[in-house]
């Protein structure tokens, strides 16, 4: 049984891609994909949202979107998560990330933070800040144990608790991620 789950995370991770979206997409392309991602936050989160939601980041440049393609054997692809930054001068905050409940457990919560952050921080207008410029941070419910661990499996630390931010007796957890860019990306661009 083990074996079997370590062959199909391979195969699952052989067919993934993170890109970042393109915002000039056209408006049929741009519908799909606020579908696809009202679906996909209200499977993951309590606090159900309508399209307007998406639409409203998706119109701010503020925002940075990354998406986790699926490609299956016909070699369609699917957007099966998303992760949001939001860039606050003094560091990128991750404002939401979410992956597909049937891709879940697989890695992919790992691989779309790992990989969009590295993309993003080889953008010009992020590569070139300060190194106490160059974080990432975020907020988590302090009970949300897969992403607390996830967050520090990749480098995320603690720095902060807001006591009953989600309510009464719901703390959440201030975290932060210093990025080091590998030389051959800043060597190369």
């Amino acid at each position: 049984m083990v074996a079997f789950k370590q062959d199909w995370t391979v195969k699952i991770m052989e067919r993934i891609r993170i890109e970042k979206l393109n915002r000039n997409s056209d408006i049929s392309s741009i519908k799909s994909i606020l579908e696809i991602f009202t679906k996909i936050h209200n499977d993951n989160f309590e606090n159900k949202i309508g399209n307007k939601y998406f639409l409203n980041i998706f119109s701010d440049l503020q925002y940075e979107i990354y998406i986790l393609k699926y490609i299956d054997s016909e070699k369609y692809e699917y957007i099966s998560g998303y992760i949001i930054f939001y860039d606050t001068v003094e560091a990128v905050d991750i404002f939401e990330i979410a992956i597909d409940v049937n891709m879940q457990n697989e890695g992919l919560g790992k691989r779309i933070l790992s990989e969009s952050i590295e993309l993003l921080f080889s953008e010009e207008k992020y590569r070139n800040r300060s190194e106490e410029e160059k974080k990432v941070m975020l907020e988590v419910r302090e009970d949300n144990y897969n992403a607390v661990k996830l967050y520090e499996k990749t480098g995320f630390k603690q720095i902060s608790l807001r006591k009953n931010y989600y309510g009464q007796n719901r703390h959440g957890k201030i975290m932060i991620k210093k990025i080091k860019l590998k030389k051959e990306n800043q060597e190369n661009r």
